[in-house]
């Protein structure tokens, strides 16, 4: 019986420790502050966000693609683009390598346009996340660089990139300033 109580108390410990860490709380505010800022576009079109340009004609359009490309394994040659040209080549800039996309591929394909939105707001999660383990390297406080985090991946660049594919980049990024400052540094 002490035994069970000492792994439920650890559990316990274990389960606070993450929730009360810096990166659980930036990846849950990125999550929520982006739902909470497209919650007018959630309600006004029934769940679906809707932008014009490369968002509703590419990024949309692209990912149906790809997705059913890569559920029915025809993904050497694809005869849909152009005259037909490979599929690697052709959309391996349009989030073919991004791990984003393999979300994409657990969603049935009628519901991949209500399923962009929470895997945007996934990928601004991510970005805050990524962007506090940037900045806490610099700074003491772990509140500082969650707010750090947040500035980073709602500022106007991040925030006019986000209907197109390069958001992507955009997240994975402080990982490539991690990777710069460790190479120099250590």
């Amino acid at each position: 019986m002490d035994n069970m109580l000492l792994k439920t108390e650890n559990k316990n410990y274990i389960l606070k420790k993450i929730v009360t860490s810096g990166a659980f709380i930036a990846f849950l505010i990125g999550f929520c502050l982006y739902i909470i800022v497209e919650l007018p576009a959630f309600i006004r079109y029934d769940g679906i966000i809707l932008y014009s340009g490369d968002y509703s004609s590419q990024y949309v359009s692209f990912t149906y693609h790809i997705t059913d490309c890569l559920k029915s394994g025809e993904f050497c040659w694809d005869w849909s683009c152009g005259l037909g040209s490979q599929f690697l080549t052709s959309y391996a800039f349009y989030n073919l390598f991004s791990p984003f996309t393999l979300l994409y591929l657990l969603v049935p394909r009628n519901l991949i346009i209500y399923a962009i939105p929470y895997i945007m707001a996934l990928k601004f999660g991510v970005g805050n996340m990524l962007g506090y383990f940037y900045a806490k390297r610099f700074m003491k406080s772990k509140h500082f660089a969650v707010l750090t985090g947040t500035i980073y991946i709602f500022s106007s660049f991040v925030g006019y990139n986000m209907t197109f594919h390069f958001i992507d980049v955009l997240v994975f990024f402080p990982l490539l300033l991690i990777a710069l400052e460790e190479l120099c540094v250590n």
